[in-house]
């Protein structure tokens, strides 16, 4: 059984990490701390193979630096043999740098974060030996969130219908592949996924 811990002090996106870690490891058993005493009493107790770190915790300065290193630094230690992925709205590339040298396995910026996207994110990390997803890389398109779509079908279907006069769709999928390191093939398969399910809904917008 897989075992994964979150430590993240704001309790609504603690259970909405969860929801995304269990609908990727079904049978995992989940915890969650709020606060770093929480964290280490639950390591003491299990191992874990997924830790999700937000360094940004309750009692220590939340801009300094060294006391995030600090953070992450403990538990990797306490947690050796985990895959470690620190999610944070404070996100800067120097950190990401810097943590790697922990063997952080992602650092990723909550920021732009969609609902589902977390989940979708955790396949790419297993399969990547490090990867950094920065606010400022975030999706800059108006959010809409279109039924009956997964969160990358949706991702690409409002970049297509967003995307500036005159643009090729081929562009926008080249960027969205480039942007998740997937394959260009795999990026044009979700659009035309989409826009099946859309039209079959009867709700495919206009122009697509």
């Amino acid at each position: 059984m897989d075992h994964a811990l979150i430590i993240e002090d704001h309790d609504l996106m603690r259970r909405a990490l969860t929801q995304e870690i269990k609908a990727r490891f079904r049978n995992a058993m989940i915890a969650g701390a709020s606060n770093m005493d929480v964290a280490e009493g639950l390591l003491k107790q299990h191992t874990f193979n997924v830790v999700v770190i937000d360094p940004g915790l309750p009692g220590y300065p939340p801009t300094s630096r060294q006391d995030r290193f600090r953070i992450v630094r403990s538990i990797v230690e306490a947690s050796p043999t985990a895959m470690h992925i620190v999610i944070t709205g404070s996100d800067n590339q120097e950190e990401a740098k810097s943590f790697r040298l922990l063997g952080i396995r992602s650092y990723l910026g909550k920021m732009g974060l969609q609902p589902g996207q977390f989940g979708e994110l955790l396949k790419d990390i297993e399969n990547s030996e490090y990867t950094v997803r920065l606010s400022s890389d975030a999706n800059q398109t108006a959010e809409i969130l279109l039924p009956y779509l997964g969160s990358r079908e949706n991702e690409v279907i409002v970049s297509v219908m967003c995307r500036e006069p005159g643009a090729k769709k081929k562009l926008v999928f080249e960027e969205m592949a480039r942007k998740h390191g997937i394959l260009y093939d795999s990026v044009v398969k979700y659009y035309k996924t989409a826009r099946t399910k859309l039209k079959k809904a009867g709700c495919l917008p206009k122009g697509l």
